[in-house]
């Protein structure tokens, strides 16, 4: 197995770093496409599955992830 070249360390540090926002953004309840707040519309409000669903960008509708 060869090791990887300094391209690639370089490209997946990157990738880490990216997801890492990503992620970041979506804990803060904000979807990482628009940073506009996520629409939680779709999420069930009680019962025992309470807090599950889809979760979408408020501003262009797109589906950030489902819990």
């Amino acid at each position: 197995m060869s090791e990887m070249t300094p391209e690639q360390k370089a490209d997946n540090e990157r990738a880490k770093a990216e997801t890492k926002a990503m992620l970041a953004k979506i804990e803060s309840g904000v979807s990482p496409c628009c940073d506009a707040p996520l629409d939680l519309s779709r999420v069930i409000q009680s019962g025992p599955r309470k807090g599950h669903g889809k979760r979408f960008c408020s501003k262009c509708r797109r589906w950030v992830f489902t819990v």
